[in-house]
């Protein structure tokens, strides 16, 4: 009995109770911990979450937090801004058997000038069709406010997902008129049932990979041998995605050095790889060329 009362606890606390992903705040490809300016627009920050505001730009970053939160997301306010919003998109295939049933949304915050928090969710019109960033095609679930104050405080709200929401989520938090001071959030967990259970730690590694799926980073360096003095020659190298991605990823790429490389282009190849093309000089040496390169197949 022992036993199985311990392997139903260990099922119901697998991998991914916590539909959001990097809800602790963790994982920041893009930046490292690095702040970012909205630049008044909306932008991804730290990993699956986006940020933006409206009147003025806002700064985003990850900072350290408290005792078991190693991290969070902080919103820096500015002169002008009349609202700023962080929020989630959430693959349909992660969330699909929550239609028809009651979850729960929970998550760490505090503002340093504001007293109210609007969350809402809402499910896209199509499968993963949540439109663009600016122009979201979705439709509205629930929505509501908690009193929030300078301390960090956990808080949590149910709510019922209709059975049309198969198409995936969006969780989407919003403050006022952060004209200064810091709005900070953490810990963010959507789970199904009606009350709110630990937040789930999953290891990095794993945590990464989820993130992964949707936007991966790196910096490559290939170098060629001459094959010949004074040789003019053509090299073509892929690059491979650690995990492969929720769908075919835009890629990017931006030169950081190079010797004995005439020139170079980028494009995606078939399948799920990027490609970077480099032309050598007609010079009687090796050469290499390094890049950083993104690849995004954000929703």
């Amino acid at each position: 009995m022992t036993n199985a009362v311990t392997l139903a606890s260990l099922a119901n606390s697998g991998y991914l109770r916590n539909r959001i992903i990097n809800g602790n705040m963790a994982i920041d490809q893009r930046n490292a911990g690095a702040s970012v300016s909205t630049g008044g627009t909306i932008i991804y920050t730290l990993d699956r979450w986006y940020v933006g505001s409206n009147g003025a730009a806002t700064t985003i970053q990850r900072v350290t937090g408290a005792t078991t939160n190693q991290y969070r997301l902080q919103v820096t306010g500015a002169a002008g801004v009349t609202n700023a919003t962080v929020s989630q998109r959430i693959e349909a295939s992660n969330c699909a058997d929550m239609a028809g049933q009651t979850v729960t949304l929970s998550f760490d915050a505090a503002d340093s000038l504001l007293t109210s928090l609007t969350w809402s969710a809402s499910y896209a019109n199509s499968t993963d069709g949540f439109g663009t960033l600016t122009s979201p095609t979705v439709t509205s679930i629930a929505s509501g406010s908690v009193t929030i104050s300078s301390t960090i405080t956990r808080y949590s709200v149910t709510f019922a997902v209709p059975i049309a929401a198969t198409t995936g989520l969006v969780v989407q938090f919003t403050v006022g008129a952060q004209t200064s001071g810091t709005f900070t959030l953490g810990n963010v967990q959507l789970e199904l049932g009606t009350q709110a259970t630990p937040f789930e730690w999953r290891p990095y590694p794993i945590e990464l990979a989820l993130c992964q799926r949707y936007y991966q980073a790196s910096t490559m360096t290939e170098y060629h041998m001459v094959p010949a003095p004074n040789a003019t020659y053509a090299s073509t190298y892929p690059v491979r995605t650690s995990v492969l991605m929720r769908t075919l990823p835009t890629y990017s790429f931006s030169y950081v050095s190079s010797f004995s490389v005439g020139g170079y282009t980028s494009a995606i190849s078939q399948g799920a790889n990027g490609y970077i093309h480099f032309i050598s000089a007609s010079v009687s040496t090796n050469a290499y060329m390094q890049w950083n390169w993104t690849a995004s197949a954000e929703l």
